[in-house]
């Protein structure tokens, strides 16, 4: 992390800059927006690109952590395999972990649709919502695949993205 001075300057730096012209050429699509996560997180990791952005403990009681610039490239990579496959609607059945918010991130800056699911529902409820929302994929923390086994059933084409995060740290 820079020192307080250098990151006060980069901040102030951003917040005096000229405003964008109102004249554009093209309309941005609704979900680019300064107030949207496809503008913050990459706003964020180019004030402070080895700033902590992420900070987990995992179930086996290691530390995660991740600079802005991870979690930037992390939903990127997300976002570019959701464009590529052609997913909209994205399922999320899982905690408050890393792979939940980099989700968030990432399917956001891919333009889709995010269906989160409390992991605290029955499996019945679970496979319901997912399959009304007519979601195309589902990011699943590893601890909850055994929620999907009836939405798998009924839905045996649509991936599921599983989160590994609990079997490691750094």
């Amino acid at each position: 992390m820079s020192p307080p001075q250098s990151r006060l300057s980069s901040i102030l730096s951003h917040l005096v800059a000229s405003p964008p012209s109102s004249a554009s050429p093209t309309p941005l699509p609704p979900y680019i927006h300064s107030l949207s996560p496809t503008h913050f997180l990459p706003r964020a990791a180019a004030i402070e690109p080895r700033a902590e952005a992420i900070y987990h403990i995992t179930a086996n009681d290691r530390v995660l952590r991740r600079s802005y610039e991870e979690l930037a490239d992390r939903a990127r990579g997300l976002a570019y395999y959701l464009l590529k496959h052609r997913y909209r609607r994205v399922g999320i059945v899982a905690p408050n972990t890393p792979a939940f918010l980099e989700s968030i991130f990432g399917v956001n800056a891919a333009g889709g649709v995010i269906v989160p699911v409390n992991y605290r529902l029955k499996a019945e409820d679970v496979s319901y919502i997912l399959g009304w929302a007519d979601v195309e994929c589902v990011v699943v923390d590893r601890e909850f695949v055994g929620l999907l086994e009836s939405f798998r059933t009924e839905h045996p084409n649509v991936p599921l993205i599983v989160d590994l995060v609990r079997n490691h740290g750094s």
